[in-house]
């Protein structure tokens, strides 16, 4: 797990603006790597006061691919025919067919 510097997020919200943080990492050779982090955008007229749920909205982004990896997992070992399994081979098919 990433040990994100200043936030336990990846990314986070500050002053009407959302930032992506640092990321500090194990380097080669037992030594320690850190990847800067960057403002990624500034709330505007329409959005202001909104950075907090620009932010949450990316980190629930950052982490979709590995909840798509884990729903599919979990309908390859317990499908069933239920609203629910339907439901989820549903997500499953729309989200494989975004590019």
């Amino acid at each position: 797990m990433p040990d994100y510097i200043g936030s336990e997020h990846p990314y986070y919200a500050k002053d009407g603006k959302v930032f992506k943080a640092a990321v500090r990492e194990p380097g080669p050779n037992g030594g320690t790597k850190i990847t800067m982090g960057f403002p990624v955008c500034t709330m505007h007229d329409a959005a202001e006061g909104q950075e907090a749920a620009v932010a949450g909205l990316m980190n629930r982004g950052d982490i979709a691919d590995e909840l798509l990896k884990a729903l599919k997992a979990v309908v390859r070992v317990a499908d069933r025919q239920t609203a629910e399994f339907y439901a989820a081979r549903a997500i499953i098919a729309k989200a494989d067919a975004i590019p």
